[in-house]
């Protein structure tokens, strides 16, 4: 059915962006080069995926917020679950950065994980609307350090 389609392949998005994030945080690398390979693993992952993959997930996304039945609710909880894990991602890097002296501690890890993911987000719906002009593992290769070094202490 087209629910089982839209659920396996939420799944099937939602784990391998997974495995690249448990890949990278148990790593013994710095937090600062953690968070730039967390941003690099999504250029990496839009390269390794057909574009379709995308404009579906963006179908999936809009249809499960404009439908309220029962199965369409478990796809929203499905992507609000992703959707916290994915902040918490971020989160955990910050707070190990704030802990070891590389990234300012007036910072709110929660809020900045918050606004890492709307970008991320706000640049691939940039790229799914706009392909041949805006190129989206350049914006965030671009975005990356404008993020890191707004983070980072006097003594980085």
């Amino acid at each position: 059915t087209k629910e089982e389609i839209i659920h396996y392949t939420l799944q099937y998005f939602f784990r391998i962006l997974e495995i690249n994030f448990e890949e990278i945080l148990l790593t013994d690398a710095t937090p600062i080069d953690k968070l730039s390979h967390i941003f690099e693993s999504f250029s990496q992952f839009l390269e390794s995926h057909p574009t379709e993959l995308f404009e579906l997930m963006f179908d999936f996304w809009a249809e499960s917020i404009k439908n309220k039945d029962a199965f369409k609710n478990k796809i929203l909880i499905q992507m609000k679950k992703f959707y916290h894990g994915y902040r918490m991602v971020f989160a955990d890097v910050l707070v190990e950065g704030m802990n070891d002296g590389s990234f300012r501690k007036d910072i709110n890890p929660y809020s900045t994980a918050s606004i890492m993911v709307g970008a991320i987000d706000g640049l691939i719906v940039q790229w799914v609307l706009d392909k041949k002009s805006f190129k989206y593992q350049d914006m965030v290769r671009s975005m990356s350090p404008v993020f890191i070094q707004g983070l980072l202490t006097e003594k980085q």
